[in-house]
């Protein structure tokens, strides 16, 4: 890329008029729809930077939505205009080079921090789609994940992602990241959900296998709260077993554990409250489990929905006999679900206690801002488990207020103002 010369013979070197209004609207109309305005406002007033679309546009949409710190994107600026080359122009930014192999329309949101080293470089460079519409796609991502796992997991998804993309929307994506960070962060409560943490050497199948484990166990904790209130059935010793309630998204996976079957996945059925899971257990150990509705035609009658043993085959006469002589013996209170449903507040405030190191994490790396966001509508806005939840995408800011683009792409327009001082409004070149 060369300095233009703006000059007498400008027009000429450009061609004519309607060829550069032709060329600029092609070069804006290739980026996303959401960003069109900032590229049109920072190519406005120069070739140089205009060029940067054909060239690298991945590099003109960085400095259009304040990639880098300060002194970088000004010096950035000032290589372009000198007709520098790209490499050197982009290593000033920090930019990785392997971007520039992406068309225009994979940039949307502002670009995170990502590997740079010539070994990453190499391969994320080797795995850019060849079909320029999965490009958009796939490098968010590549952003998204090496926000929640660092450079290995960015790899992982960069071989990945479009695989990935038949399998899970890109909230599931979202909530996949999560997953990941989860592993790696010991000691926060998401991680305590784990039930085998990711590695790069895992195959897709395994990684969705324990994701799904982990996403069912989540929405456990966000149903349950710190637990169910009192139990419709008082727990009891009969023949020899003892029936406990499951009441805590704990209990629900250590009796999973013990049982080696599916408790972990009961949030749907815990929803309505009109269920109720009973641990049974002789000499202290686990045998059964038996889940208890109220009968269909006397409501506040115990009705057995279903009983059985471990790794849910069939539960032998005996435990059933003791089933029946538990459920005989006691003083049926008349049922209520909303007895049996965590209160709203609580169940709230387990979800927060949950997502906030995520999110807080998310937000406290440049450019996380946007995914943090987008993940905090999706947890912490609707009064719903993750596993029954839809997708929420966060809102986008209107184009016409200066601080909603600033807080979606947290800019710095010292570049742009810089723009202005060399190219005034009302220059010929607009």
């Amino acid at each position: 890329m060369r300095t233009q010369d703006f000059g007498a013979n400008a027009p000429h070197a450009l061609g004519s008029t309607d060829d550069v209004v032709a060329r600029r609207l092609r070069r804006i109309a290739a980026f996303n729809p959401e960003c069109r305005r900032y590229i049109r406002e920072f190519t406005s007033c120069s070739v140089q930077l205009e060029d940067l679309a054909d060239s690298f546009p991945g590099l003109l949409f960085a400095l259009a939505t304040g990639y880098g710190d300060d002194k970088g994107r000004q010096r950035t600026f000032e290589m372009v205009m000198a007709g520098a080359p790209l490499r050197a122009a982009s290593d000033a930014l920090g930019l990785p080079w392997w971007l520039r192999k992406l068309p225009a329309c994979a940039f949307s949101d502002p670009l995170v921090s990502l590997p740079a080293d010539a070994e990453t470089s190499l391969r994320l460079a080797s795995l850019v789609p060849q079909d320029a519409s999965h490009c958009a796609s796939w490098l968010q991502a590549v952003c998204e994940a090496h926000l929640a796992g660092g450079r290995e997991f960015a790899l992982w998804m960069a071989r990945h992602g479009l695989a990935l993309g038949v399998a899970l929307t890109d909230q599931r994506r979202a909530y996949l990241a999560a997953w990941v960070w989860a592993s790696w962060n010991p000691g926060c409560p998401a991680h305590l959900l784990v039930r085998r943490p990711w590695r790069p050497d895992m195959g897709i199948k395994r990684v969705l296998e324990e994701f799904t484990a982990w996403s069912q166990r989540v929405a456990l904790v966000e149903w349950l709260g710190s637990g169910r209130l009192k139990p419709w059935i008082p727990d009891a010793a009969v023949h020899g077993y003892h029936f406990r309630t499951l009441r805590t998204a704990e209990d629900f996976i250590a009796a999973a554990a013990a049982l080696d079957n599916c408790l972990e996945q009961y949030a749907d059925r815990l929803k309505t409250g009109a269920c109720v899971v009973t641990l049974i257990s002789k000499a202290g150990r686990p045998v059964a489990c038996v889940e208890v509705a109220p009968h269909e035609a006397e409501g506040s009658m115990p009705s057995i929905v279903q009983l059985r043993g471990v790794r849910n085959r069939r539960a032998p006469l005996d435990v059933w006999q003791a089933v029946y002589a538990w459920l005989g013996q006691q003083t049926v209170e008349a049922f209520s679900a909303e007895r049996l449903v965590p209160p709203a507040a609580d169940r709230i405030e387990m979800r927060r206690r949950l997502w906030l190191p995520y999110l807080t994490a998310l937000a406290s790396v440049p450019g996380g801002h946007l995914a943090e966001a987008r993940v905090r509508a999706m947890v912490l806005a609707r009064n719903t488990p993750l596993g029954m939840r839809r997708s929420v995408r966060a809102p986008l800011p209107a184009v016409d207020v200066p601080q909603q683009r600033a807080r979606r792409f947290g800019l710095h327009d010292t570049v742009l103002q810089r723009l202005v001082e060399i190219f005034p409004r009302g220059d010929a070149r607009r």
